[in-house]
């Protein structure tokens, strides 16, 4: 694990040099650097030149390949996160079933560590075991509701779009297209 974390790093160091190399590339072949006269010399109005067809494609280039470069390292380190903090609520036979947030920095947790179930609690300066559950009853009914608390991705997706919806039936005006006002008024008339 130690070896991806720093190959990681380097490949996001190089992909920043890569995206700032061409970043910096397409904005100074874009920009023309106007030749200016001598110190408080008058100078007639020119007209105003447009950029080179290479400078513009340059720049444009430069801007979706910045564009992609940050989509890739948002990936990259959504990935990054998701390894190590994924390490710490869950790896092979342990597991954090239910915490209970007592205030600023201060937990119960709930923790299955090798088949075992323990209640502990957490502060910033230490963490102390209250109590250790040993009914079979209690662990299978903690295993069966941590089965039917996790909503499937379908679930989450849906009462999303419904409360999208809603929103959408109670400001019509801004969320309908343009034109369709007149639309709207001829369909209640009917």
């Amino acid at each position: 694990m130690l070896g991806s974390s720093k190959q990681l790093k380097v490949a996001c160091a190089i992909l920043w040099m890569v995206l700032l190399l061409f970043g910096f590339s397409g904005l100074t072949m874009a920009t023309e650097t106007p030749t200016t006269p001598g110190y408080l010399q008058y100078q007639e109005p020119a007209k105003a030149a447009a950029g080179s067809t290479m400078g513009t494609l340059a720049y444009v280039f430069s801007l979706i390949v910045l564009f992609i470069g940050v989509i890739a390292l948002a990936y990259l380190t959504s990935r990054f996160l998701a390894a190590k903090m994924g390490g710490i609520g869950q790896s092979a036979g342990s597991s954090i079933h239910m915490t209970l947030a007592l205030g600023p920095n201060r937990n119960i947790h709930l923790v299955e560590m090798a088949g075992r179930f323990f209640v502990v609690g957490a502060t910033e300066q230490s963490i102390q075991l209250l109590f250790e559950i040993d009914s079979p009853e209690q662990i299978e009914a903690i295993r069966s509701s941590a089965k039917t608390n996790q909503p499937s991705f379908e679930a989450a997706l849906g009462s999303q779009i419904l409360a999208l919806k809603q929103i959408r039936e109670r400001f019509p005006t801004v969320f309908s297209p343009p034109g369709s006002s007149s639309r709207n008024d001829e369909n209640e008339k009917r």
